[in-house]
């Protein structure tokens, strides 16, 4: 009993081979225990009836009955109870070596599973490194050929200018074909300064000149340049904040943003400009306009370089997909983000559009003292100056 309760009882029972040696120790069992039992019934038996009982009339009788209860029924009993345990220890083998089967195909499949994953992920690696390479070259080669066509472009320029200034002297095709092709020349130049601007910015060679910009200023040059025939609502709130900023990136983004709010709004509809402070850390700056608005499942497009929205057949307008993307990735660079809102109005002709620029503030910088120090010398001796005269 004891080697069974150690199968019963410990990880033995896992085990094929121990449970095999437990399935020969019942079989023992299933003979020897019901022999003893009988013969230990029929020794006591034969000694209470036979050698010490009182009543010699009731004796057969009495150890009949006694023999066939205790000495044959019993045993017979412990043997039909020790044959099903030993079928349940059979089964439970079987079960077991089944079992053991099973995790060593499991086993074998999981390793042959691993090593092909391996491979693929090892071919994997090797591709995307291949592609990192490809690109890189491609960026470089962009950045090359961009590069190479400045030169001639800036030549093609100046020589269609120096043709213009005489235009007196020309035939009126010829002026109209020659400011056509400076129109074609800026166009292309302008391309070819976006296209080097994404190579430096996949190369992480765009490095920003930070400090403290106005933005008032700034901002109304840049509505004045570019917006003509529109109305604009411009409203900046008061005690504005220098932003911390790249004053040539922050004029680009801006002419980007309000340009496509130029493009897309309608001739008698007014572009909505808001600065406002919505954080002691940062300035939101938001472009609304009265254009054909953006369906949100195509807004993230307009951030992909080279991508623009079609709608039926035709793009919505013509244009190189990359002033938007060029906007975010300048937005990101000094610490903020650029987000689109569509649709903003309760039109369905012009529900239009909203974009937010988030940008950081300038933080307060002590004034140096030897600079200032030399402004009040250079102002004093120019008062010195003026008042000798």
């Amino acid at each position: 009993m004891m080697r069974l309760w150690r199968v019963f009882g410990s990880s033995a029972s896992s085990d094929p081979e121990a449970l095999e040696r437990s399935v020969r120790f019942v079989r023992h069992l299933r003979w020897t225990v019901p022999i003893f039992l009988s013969l230990i019934a029929l020794f006591f038996e034969v000694w209470e009836h036979l050698f010490s009982s009182r009543y010699e009339e009731q004796r057969l009788f009495n150890f009949s009955a006694e023999v066939l209860v205790f000495g044959l029924l019993g045993p017979v009993l412990i043997f039909l109870i020790l044959t099903l345990t030993t079928r349940f220890f059979l089964l439970w083998k079987q079960a077991l070596v089944y079992l053991h089967e099973l995790n060593q195909n499991l086993e074998h499949l999981v390793a042959e599973r691993t090593r092909e994953l391996e491979a693929k992920n090892e071919a994997l690696e090797r591709a995307n490194q291949e592609l990192r390479q490809l690109d890189r070259l491609k960026s470089d080669f962009i950045a090359l050929v961009s590069h190479e066509l400045v030169t001639p472009l800036t030549t093609i320029n100046g020589g269609l200018e120096l043709l213009l200034q005489g235009r007196e002297m020309l035939p009126s095709d010829v002026q109209q074909r020659l400011a056509f092709l400076q129109g074609e020349v800026a166009r292309l130049t302008r391309l070819v300064g976006r296209i080097l601007q994404v190579s430096r910015l996949e190369a992480g060679k765009l490095h920003l000149n930070c400090g403290p910009v106005a933005l008032r200023p700034l901002l109304q040059r840049v509505v004045d340049s570019l917006v003509q025939d529109r109305r604009v609502d411009l409203l900046l709130s008061d005690h504005l904040p220098p932003l911390w900023a790249d004053e040539i990136y922050l004029e680009e983004m801006l002419r980007n943003l309000i340009g496509n709010a130029v493009k897309y709004t309608p001739s008698g509809s007014p572009i909505h400009i808001r600065v406002v402070q919505r954080s002691p850390q940062s300035v939101d700056i938001t472009i609304t306009d009265h254009g054909p608005g953006i369906p949100p499942e195509k807004q993230q497009q307009l951030f992909i370089p080279f991508s623009q929205i079609v709608q039926g057949e035709r793009r919505e307008s013509s244009g190189w997909g990359l002033g938007l993307y060029l906007t975010r990735r300048l937005a990101e660079l000094h610490g903020g983000r650029l987000w689109v809102e569509s649709p903003v109005w309760e039109d369905s002709e012009g529900p239009g559009t909203c974009f937010h620029l988030e940008l950081p503030i300038a933080p307060d910088i002590e004034p140096d003292e030897d600079a200032v120090r030399a402004q009040e010398e250079v102002t004093a001796y120019a008062r010195n100056l003026a008042h000798r005269r």
